[in-house]
């Protein structure tokens, strides 16, 4: 299930000819931007389309049930399907770009055209969204409480789903009792929440609102159907249950006497035992069973409690905090209902959420709630943290237009997986001037000011005084405003040189000056940076629908599909990945490895690898012949070691649960991988990167198996960070060098071991970048010779042309050694004289 595209037409609260449309290989997206700009507007819109499909009528909203006029289109089991409605027409369907005739072609078989749940958690007040399922319980209701109605009945959740406080407790359930317990969920929240095990519950049933006169504690109140049924279960399971009157207040003023009936199952092995035997183990079937007593009126209240550590006896989930009841409402739930084909919509599901929670949001997702592939997940957010590591193809930003009066969606500019928090905060996203009150930021910026005239010898005495206040006062504080960015400590260095950027409140022309000069300082930093950077994004896509071609790789028959189109079969690497995943975790590390070596599938993503990038090494840029190709993986998938010292070994079982994630996989050549000895010089030292994958302990720790890396200070530059191929460059004999702005030790340090480890110094290398470089001098040279000296207009044309296709042809990201190319154009613009020519060919 998976929305591309819909048109509110009508207008629909603060929606008015509302267009939105998502990227067709991004199952995750979030939705941002200020409030009051139609983000929870537009899940209810869609909760409206879907319920009244799922109910076969017109779409409508209100008190006054006003239609919903809309076009939308997605896909679901495998099919395009577009649905259309106006006032005039009515429903319109196509299905795989073909016209239904009839909607009630469509209703017959909704089941196949509808997701199969449409789950929805809002964090604000829930009433303003419950008339959305009012009908849908409504109808529900009607079924759990006939007399016939038993729990193999109810294999299904309702289709339609809100997500209510009551449900926290139900979330706890489904993490313990069930026989298909994923140790990533027991370590979630051992890890996150501290909480050990399932204690006891204790079910306070109340007399409910429809009960008749007559009708007593001893006759269950009258309950009938799936309710009844349930109740009987738990009392029979139950110690000591206790029926009373108690009274209990109806309004601030107002008492009355209330029956009541505790139920107590004093331990997790009693819930199961529960579980089994009635409910057949089955997670479903309970989950209705206990919501019945929630719709019945019946529940009103369940305490469970649970082991906690540092905690004396049981805690109940109502001592708990917000942030944990919130955190285990959402993914619990996901985790009673999640199924193929369906829809979530999480509203805010970070409100109370500690910031750390929210930077593990959706890994949680993935590793505690396994969320099927083939399930959309939409959120809103106001906090970068959430969404931090996600590509722009999967935000939206919606922003009220002002000149079209109406909200309006778009894509961000730049993703925030390349940006900070503070950069999230200060983009397109949500546009804030500056994380920082502007007193303190008048302060930082002066200092850095007088902090430039001191290094230039001009400054007063005055002056100096006022620097060193503001620098005491700064420390004092604990705000250092040096960061862990080189390119950003040469910015902040540049820019501070400058008097403009010492104050904050700027005229026109002061704004225009400080863009100006900014714009200068960014591009000098930009000259410096060779983009050899490899984009993995540009092969994500293509991994997903890969032409399956090897005959040889029976194993992986299984998970072909074929194109309805073509008839060809293709395979998904995410697929292949989880099979082999699945495989491989239980295994001993002496099985996994053999495993690993045995089933070395990475292979097939090559040619998707070589036709982004050429045929060509990530780490050294040197062409790969046929034979010499190979798939590395960046963090070693059998072995790690700290070094040549075979005793330093950092991970025996190697990086194992990467060994099929295409995110670890690198092109490269032999020269880079292979452990090997200079052959063309004596005595030369073994070099090459192997098995080795040397980190930084003193910053860092080594990852835990099936953790996330980020706790990791890798000493190797890594092709597909930017950051990192920045700190490399080159000069016109060919020799590879730290980039002259790196300042601090640890990036030099990850230079010098990366040069060796990769063999990136071999002679035979060196002479290879010298020739890429003589040849781009050459002919940069011969176009300024033309350009300065002919007379003859052909043969300057000529000249220009040259110069022209060949550095084109020379930085193309698939030539071999583009970077050196690169390098030696940024030489050539500091040279006085030839920046017109390389302006001039917009080289």
């Amino acid at each position: 299930m998976r929305i591309d595209k819909v048109h509110i037409k009508s207008k629909f609260k603060n929606l008015d000819d509302f267009e939105i449309e998502f990227d067709s290989n991004a199952m995750e997206t979030v939705l941002v931007g200020l409030n009051a700009t139609g983000k929870s507007n537009f899940m209810e819109a869609l909760i409206i389309i879907f319920r009244d499909l799922e109910l076969k009528r017109e779409p409508q909203f209100g008190k006054k049930k006003e239609a919903l006029e809309y076009y939308i289109k997605y896909n679901c089991r495998n099919k395009n399907i577009e649905a259309e409605f106006s006032k005039g027409n009515g429903y319109v369907f196509k299905i795989d770009g073909e016209r239904i005739k009839s909607k009630t072609t469509f209703f017959n078989k909704r089941a196949e055209y509808l997701p199969k749940h449409i789950f929805f958690y809002y964090s604000g007040i829930s009433d303003r969204v419950k008339e959305l399922y009012s009908e849908h319980e409504k109808k529900y209701y009607q079924e759990i409480i006939k007399t016939d109605a038993k729990p193999e009945n109810f294999n299904e959740i309702r289709p339609i789903f809100l997500v209510q406080n009551i449900h926290a407790s139900f979330a706890l359930i489904a993490f313990y009792m069930f026989r298909e317990r994923e140790q990533e969920t027991i370590d979630f929240l051992k890890d996150e929440l501290r909480i050990h095990d399932f204690g006891s519950a204790l079910f306070i049933l109340k007399e409910p609102s429809w009960a008749r006169q007559g009708n007593k504690v001893d006759s269950l109140w009258g309950a009938k159907g799936l309710v009844k049924s349930l109740m009987i279960d738990i009392l029979g399971f139950s110690l000591a249950p206790i029926a009373t009157y108690e009274r209990v207040h109806t309004n601030y003023k107002k008492t009355e006497k209330q029956s009541r009936l505790y139920l107590f199952i004093n331990s997790k092995e009693k819930f199961k035992e529960l579980i089994k035997n009635k409910y057949d183990d089955d997670k479903v079937r309970l989950f209705n069973a206990l919501e019945s007593l929630h719709l019945s009126d019946l529940m009103q209240d369940v305490k469970i409690n649970v082991l906690k550590e540092n905690v004396d006896g049981e805690l109940s989930m109502n001592e708990m905090s917000e942030g944990e009841k919130q955190l285990l409402t959402v993914l619990g739930l996901l985790k009673f209902t999640k199924d193929d084909e369906s829809l979530i919509l999480l509203d805010e599901p970070d409100t109370h959420l500690n910031p750390h929670w929210k930077w593990k949001y959706l890994d949680y997702l993935d590793k505690v709630v396994k969320r099927p592939e083939n399930t959309q997940i939409i959120f809103c957010t106001h906090d970068p943290l959430l969404f931090g590591s996600m590509d722009k193809s999967q935000v939206r930003i919606f922003n009220y237009d002002s000149e079209q009066g109406k909200t309006v969606v778009r894509e961000p500019a730049i993703s925030p997986k390349e940006m900070s928090v503070e950069k999230i905060l200060t983009s397109d996203l949500f546009g804030l001037p500056s994380i920082m009150n502007k007193e303190l930021e008048d302060k930082l910026n002066e200092k850095r000011y007088l902090q430039a005239k001191m290094i230039s010898n001009d400054i007063s005495k005055e002056d100096r005084k006022r620097f060193e206040a503001l620098k005491e006062y700064l420390d004092e504080i604990g705000f250092y405003d040096i960061t862990a960015d080189s390119r950003y400590n040469q910015f902040l260095k540049l820019t501070s040189k400058h008097k403009e950027f010492a104050y904050r409140s700027f005229s026109k022309e002061e704004k225009e000056k400080l863009d100006r000069i900014a714009k200068e300082v960014i591009d000098e930093i930009k000259k410096v940076i060779q983009m050899r950077y490899i984009d993995l994004e540009r092969i994500k896509s293509k991994i997903k629908k890969i032409k399956f071609t090897d005959v040889s790789k029976k194993h992986l028959e299984p998970l072909l599909f074929n194109d309805p189109k073509t008839g060809e079969q293709y395979i998904n690497w995410e697929d292949v990945e989880k099979k082999h995943l699945e495989n491989i975790k239980s295994l001993s590390v002496s099985e996994k490895k053999e495993y690993i070596s045995k089933n070395s599938d990475w292979n097939i993503l090559q040619k998707i690898m070589m036709e982004e990038y050429g045929n060509k090494c990530w780490y050294s840029e040197a062409p790969i012949g046929n034979g010499e190709l190979e798939i590395d993986h960046f963090r070693p998938k059998n072995r790690a070691r700290q070094d040549d010292e075979k005793s330093i070994i950092n991970k025996d079982n190697g990086y194992w649960w990467l060994a099929y994630n295409f995110k670890n996989f690198r092109l490269s050549g032999a020269l880079a991988n292979k452990r090997r000895r200079d052959r063309l010089k004596e005595n030369s030292e073994v070099e090459g990167k192997g098995d080795i994958f040397p980190l930084d302990l003193d910053n860092g720790k080594i990852a835990e198996d099936e953790c996330s890396t980020f706790c990791e200070k890798p000493l190797l530059l890594d092709p597909i960070i930017a950051s990192d191929v920045g700190l490399l460059t080159f000069d016109e004999g060919g020799t590879i060098y730290a980039n002259p702005l790196i300042k601090n030790d640890f990036d030099k340090k990850r230079v010098e071991t990366s040069i060796i480890l990769y063999h990136l110094n071999l002679d035979q290398l060196e002479t290879a970048r010298q020739q890429v470089w003589s040849e781009c001098s050459g002919v940069i040279e011969d176009a300024f010779l033309y350009y300065t000296q002919s007379d003859s207009e052909e043969a300057i044309k000529l000249a220009l042309k040259t110069c022209a296709e060949t550095i084109n042809r020379r930085i193309n990201p698939k030539a071999d050694y583009s970077s050196v190319a690169k390098a030696c154009l940024n030489l050539y613009r500091k040279r006085e004289g030839y920046c017109e020519i390389i302006e001039l060919l917009n080289l």
